[in-house]
């Protein structure tokens, strides 16, 4: 017992190291949220005209941790506590999972479950989506064992998920009904699951504008989750591709075919990537001035989550036991070297501001076109923080969060449109828009360009990540 609490210990350590080895997370949107963060101090203090704070219901608990933390250490503690909170959550309770499922710990995979810890949804900064996916997890742990006080547990962690992202929890309730209605039921509930994932599919194709893509053929996967940056994250997932078969193989030489069919595990698996393929990438719902993005892509998280708890059956030999660590390994050694040519991007952007005021609105519009995560899109939302005015912020505009822009104001743009035509390049700016700064790329590098009234903005590209190391 001493020795797993050790072992749990050091993990829980060595888990949180990429949240503080470079001088700030890189994360796309967790920028976003400290700015906004920002902002909903300001509105408190009545600083902030044409912006107001709304209750909603969800899609709102991680911003409401990183400002209470905020208000109570600053922005830097702030955002590190936030997120180390969250990975930690996460991953335990994906570890946890996979160990119930399996009747024991499954230390080998703990290399693996790091890797989609610190996934492509991790690095994008979906946060209230990928806290919600924590505390779903640790809903189906207690969701699955018997009694009242599980049951409890599990509900009052779904209701907590909610609050975060809806998406989450719903699946996870899928996930938990399926399970005990599959001890009953066998292929008659996986059968009225795929007529419930096409009924899925009709509806919400029929009632919304949706946009799906091919890539959601490699989703359907779930080893795009370890595609964050540049293409040598490729390798990775064709590496831990190759890993999962090897482990599918010695579970279908250990058990046989219709063992595995019959499996309710696998057939979530099944399930998760039919409805990858199938369920639209993005929806446009009439509540939001901003399509509903990237629905496929943050569902891989917890469909691999799936695949490990699935593959943790398998009679694994010595070599494949440890031979996730190594593409581990490789994997955060990417991480690393590309979190810090990010850092140095934006330290760049903080030289050109620092001579700016609360006066002064600022916005950049740049694009890595070698890589799959965007980081550059709102590195200058923290730059600003406290110092100048990141006009481009896209929060306010969408009617998504709980900051709102009901009119044109003096802090961010409340027109969709025009946010649109900021990050895309092509806006014409305004005579009201003074003074306006864009940070684009000059002959010498970055530079801070003021923008005057009538000029057309541009769009730049950028590549900060190396290809290697």
């Amino acid at each position: 017992m001493r020795r797993n609490s050790l072992s749990v210990a050091l993990l829980a350590i060595v888990l949180i190291i990429p949240c503080f080895w470079q001088r700030r997370i890189q994360a796309v949107d967790l920028s976003s949220h400290i700015y906004n963060s920002w902002l909903a101090q300001q509105i408190e203090l009545g600083k902030a005209p044409g912006l107001t704070i709304v209750p909603i219901a969800t899609n709102v608990l991680f911003d409401v941790i990183l400002a209470w933390l905020f208000k109570m250490f600053g922005s830097e503690p702030a955002q590190r506590i936030a997120v180390s909170l969250s990975v930690l959550i996460f991953f335990w309770g994906a570890f946890v999972l996979v160990s119930e499922i399996n009747g024991g710990r499954r230390w080998f995979l703990a290399p693996c479950l790091m890797m989609l810890t610190y996934g492509w949804v991790f690095h994008m900064g979906f946060s209230n989506f990928y806290l919600a996916s924590g505390l779903s997890l640790w809903a189906l742990v207690f969701g699955m064992r018997r009694g009242v006080a599980p049951l409890a547990a599990a509900s009052a962690l779904l209701i907590a998920a909610y609050t975060a992202h809806a998406i989450p929890p719903a699946w996870a309730i899928c996930v938990l009904v399926y399970c005990r209605l599959a001890e009953k039921l066998t292929w008659r509930i996986f059968l009225l699951s795929v007529s419930g994932i096409l009924a899925l599919k009709w509806w919400i194709t029929s009632r919304y504008p949706t946009t799906s893509t091919f890539h959601q053929v490699l989703e359907s996967t779930a080893i795009d989750q370890v595609w964050v940056f540049g293409y040598k994250y490729i390798a990775i997932s064709i590496g831990l591709a190759m890993l999962w078969s090897f482990l599918l193989l010695r579970i279908l030489d250990a058990k046989g075919i219709a063992a595995i069919l019959g499996s309710k595990y696998f057939q979530l698996c099944v399930l998760m990537a039919m409805a990858v393929l199938l369920i639209p990438s993005t929806i446009e719902l009439p509540q939001y001035r901003l399509p509903l993005s990237f629905i496929t892509e943050r569902m891989t998280l917890l469909y691999g989550v799936l695949i490990c708890a699935f593959l943790a059956s398998a009679d694994a030999p010595r070599w494949m036991r440890i031979a996730f660590t190594p593409l581990a390994l490789l994997y955060f050694s990417f991480i690393y070297v590309d979190t810090n040519a990010l850092n140095k991007v934006e330290r760049q952007m903080e030289i050109l501001t620092q001579n700016l005021t609360l006066q002064d609105r600022v916005f950049s519009s740049f694009e890595d076109p070698t890589s799959r995560a965007q980081l550059l899109g709102h590195n200058l939302d923290r730059v600003c923080l406290g110092r100048c005015i990141s006009y481009a912020n896209y929060e306010a505009s969408t009617l998504q969060f709980r900051i709102r822009a009901y009119g044109p104001n003096p802090l961010v743009v409340a027109d969709i449109g025009e946010f649109g035509a900021m990050q895309q390049g092509g806006y014409r700016v305004k005579a009201s828009d003074l003074p306006l700064y864009q940070i684009t790329m000059c002959d010498t590098g970055l530079c801070l360009r003021k923008l005057e009234a009538g000029e057309i903005t541009k769009h730049d590209l950028l590549v900060a990540t190396p290809l290697l190391w």
